[in-house]
């Protein structure tokens, strides 16, 4: 039987992590929003959605997807709760330090600054990276085959996709300095 507790603590984290998007969204005019979701990467943003939000929703609430259940040992299963929590400081800090930086899109903006502080000091793509974080927390959370893993599997093509061109995005916008910032970071985590 599956701790209902692990379902709670996952929608105390969807909520949060909602909370901090809107908070960031709140500056982006609806014209940035909609740029993005009909940029080449909106569909891989709205297939990365459903896993995201739809399918745990679906399995909390209702029975349509209990045939795929498993069950994690409980000690294991509730490593999801702190799983999450560094998910969500993550995700808050990378779009804190981003600040007026941060973007939907892999385009530049005109005032737009290369960030290599806080999180990004050691990391280029730290927002990538808490989600990864959030859906490990999510497959630990949500024992379902299709709510559980999905979120870090169908965000694996989006990030193969986005992470090259905002990276070279970056490079022609700012050039030695970026090169010489990726040599001291990593992608998606600190450089050893």
């Amino acid at each position: 039987m599956i701790d209902t507790n692990l379902e709670v603590a996952y929608l105390v984290g969807l909520l949060i992590a909602s909370i901090i998007r809107k908070y960031f969204l709140k500056g982006m005019t609806q014209k940035e929003k909609m740029e993005a979701i009909k940029g080449p990467d909106g569909p891989l943003m709205i297939l990365v959605a459903i896993p995201m939000f739809i399918l745990p929703l679906l399995y909390i609430f209702t029975q349509r997807l209990d045939f795929a259940n498993y069950e994690l040992p409980l000690g294991i299963a509730w490593l999801g709760a702190p799983t999450f929590a560094i998910a969500l400081w993550l995700l808050w800090r990378s779009h804190s330090d981003l600040g007026k930086n941060f973007s939907l899109t892999t385009d530049t903006k005109e005032e737009q600054t290369l960030v290599t502080t806080g999180v990004y000091k050691k990391i280029r793509h730290p927002m990538y990276t808490a989600h990864s974080i959030w859906g490990i927390a999510q497959a630990l959370l949500l024992q379902n085959w299709i709510a559980g893993p999905t979120f870090f599997l169908a965000s694996i093509p989006l990030y193969i996709r986005r992470i090259p061109r905002e990276e070279e995005m970056m490079m022609k916008e700012f050039g030695d300095d970026y090169k010489e910032y990726m040599e001291k970071t990593g992608r998606l985590l600190p450089k050893l």
